[in-house]
Parts: C-alpha cells; structure tokens; sequence
C-alpha cells in the first residue's frame, strides 16, 4: 500500500507538471464559446417523465470521460501491429487536458446556461489526473527502459498479451465502470499464459515485469475507486429515454415502446453508453426525429472520425474542436454539437459522406 500511494503521488505531481508545459494538441476554429447561449437551455416542459430525466450538462461533461475510452482504443488498435515502446502517450495526455480546459471554459462561462456540476467535475478531476499519471509514467519507462528491449513489430508473447488484454478491456469499458474489469485474471493469465523461455528473452522479462507492475496497480487502485464510488452513488442506470415524433405501427415492434402518445409520439427505451451509437443511427435511417433525449432538447454532443484532410459542417451544427489521432496520423476526431431535433439529419449526413460517428455523448 506503501508503494501505491508513493507511485499514485509521484505519477500525479509529473503528470500535473506536464499539464502546464504540454503544447496544445487540441483545436477550435475560433477562439472563445461556439455554442449558441439558447443551445445550453434546460427543458422547461419535458414529455418525458421525471424519473428518466438528466441534467443538459451531463452531454458536455462526458466528453472528457469519453476521451479515456477513445484513448484505450486507439493503444488497442496500434498494438495490434507495434508495440507499446513507441506510442505516443505524452500527446494523449496533453489531449485530456486540452479537453478538461474546453469543458471548462464552457460550463465556466456565464455565457452558457449550464450550472456548477461540483461532484462531476471532481469525478473528472480525478479520472483524468489518475490516467494522466498512467501516461506520464509509461511514457517515462517506454522511452527510458522499454526502448532498449524494443523490437518495434509485435513478436513476443508478452506484446501479444498487450494487445489482446488492451482490446478486452476497451470492449468492456464501453458500458462498464473500468474498475469493474478483472485485472487479477489477466495478471495469472499473464504468468500462466505466456512462455518464459523463447526468442527475445530480455524483451519478454522487461515486459513480464512491465505488465504485472501495471496490472497490480491498476487491481489496487481499482479496488479503492470502487469503494469510493460506491460511497457516492448506487447501481448506474444502463438505459437513456429517447421521445420521437411520429413513430409509425409497423415500428412499434422494432423497438422498446415505454409509452405512446396521443400526437404519434413515443417514448422509446435505448441502450445507454457504447450501444447508443447504433441504436441512434438506426433511428435515423427508419426517418424518426428526436424530440427528447433524457428529457432534453438542448445541444447533444457528437464525435466522429474523419481523415485528416477532411471537414464536416453544416448549417445546424457547430464544430466545438478536432484533434489529430497521435496512432493515426491519417485520420482526426471532431467534436461538434446538435440540437437534438437536428440529430437525425446530422447522423443521415454522416453516413452519407461514409465518416465514423465515434461517439454520441447521451447525457
């Protein structure tokens, strides 16, 4: 425990350290708030029931919440072909506070209608500080000892349980709290099933050695984490509320129909997180508009990604920030706002131009 709190203190002294001397790898277009004030509005009279509501500005603050599952998935994908000793962790952790500084600066502002959220922000506060640690210190060891065992391709057993253990884990972190995840299976795992003697042999300590001081911390911290979370709230609610308008008879047995209304509209049941995505973008293809979403009809937030040279604008929309993709130097990511009764031609659009919506941010 000892050596938890020793690592946790200086990991979080680097990483605030490198918060302040990072060059921005973030983007606007325009300097200032983007986001009309009336896009920011709470929903004076929702349709949708009180118990199925949540706050407007919980689709801005999940942004940078967001972000440490984009990340992952991106470490997941590069290390499918190369190995970890050359990722790009220090330009991945000047993006979380690029984004934390933007949400900021928009629920900061007086010039949006949000209202001080201090428990999520502090959530925030300390996911970001607590991977930013993460990054910092891997970027550190990569770079002063990983390097000397590198062998740039993915050849050992050990790169190969990196890549394998990062994919699994940013499959369950799409709809599951990252504490949750069973670090302590993948720790015997690592040990019972990877080999101890092959080609590469210093490459393989260095890296046994690597992934068991990860997965041990990441079992312990966890495991605070969660009693704290626990503390401070109960079981999550897995499900978002979405009214459309004019949901016709021969779709009502398509989807989870809460409740229909005398004007065609109905109160559709979703998949919250992750599979929001899909389920959206069908909505949209069977030519429903949304009306509500957790009882909002304010400014909805969506990432796609686009190749590097290209632009995605509308006259409904309004792009908040892009980055480029530090593992992907052809493609990236664009953060931009909807009103949620535009969300479906936005989605429509998308497609059409054959870009990837990498995220709907579902308050």
């Amino acid at each position: 425990m000892r050596r938890l709190l020793l690592f946790t203190f200086t990991s979080s002294a680097l990483a605030l350290l490198t918060f302040y001397l990072q060059k921005p790898n973030t983007f606007v277009d325009d300097e200032g708030v983007l986001i009309p004030e009336e896009w920011t509005a709470k929903n004076e009279d929702p349709q949708t029931p009180a118990k199925y509501r949540r706050r407007v500005d919980q689709a801005i603050l999940s942004i940078p919440e967001w972000y440490l599952v984009f990340s992952p998935k991106e470490q997941a994908d590069y290390f499918e072909h190369t190995t970890a000793s050359t990722f790009p962790y220090m330009r991945q952790n000047a993006q979380i506070w690029d984004i934390h500084k933007l949400v900021k600066t928009y629920t900061d502002t007086n010039h949006t209608q949000y209202k001080y959220n201090g428990e999520y922000q502090l959530m925030i506060y300390i996911i970001n500080s607590s991977c930013s640690a993460e990054y910092v210190t891997k970027a550190w060891y990569e770079r002063v000892v990983g390097r000397l065992t590198d062998t740039r391709t993915v050849e050992t057993d050990e790169d190969r349980f990196t890549a394998q253990y990062t994919k699994d884990y940013v499959a369950f972190i799409n709809d599951n709290f990252w504490y949750e995840f069973d670090f302590k299976d993948r720790l015997k795992k690592l040990w019972t099933e990877t080999s101890f003697f092959d080609k590469h042999f210093f490459r393989k300590l260095e890296r046994k050695y690597f992934l068991t001081s990860e997965l041990v911390v990441k079992w312990g911290y966890g495991k605070l984490i969660k009693m704290g979370a626990e503390t401070m709230h109960g079981p999550d609610d897995t499900y978002t509320m979405v009214l459309v308008d004019k949901l016709a008879p021969k779709l009502k047995k398509k989807y989870d129909v809460v409740e229909s209304y005398p004007d065609k509209s109905a109160l559709l049941r979703l998949n919250r997180y992750a599979r929001f995505n899909p389920e959206a973008v069908q909505l949209a293809e069977d030519k429903l508009t949304f009306r509500e979403i957790s009882g909002n009809d304010a400014a909805i937030f969506v990432s796609l990604k686009v190749p590097r040279n290209k632009y995605f604008s509308t006259s409904y929309t309004e792009n908040i920030f892009y980055q480029p993709i530090p593992s992907e130097p052809k493609k990236k990511r664009i953060v931009l706002a909807v009103l949620v009764k535009d969300l479906n031609r936005m989605l429509l659009k998308v497609k059409e131009e054959h870009y990837e919506v990498e995220h709907i941010f579902d308050y």
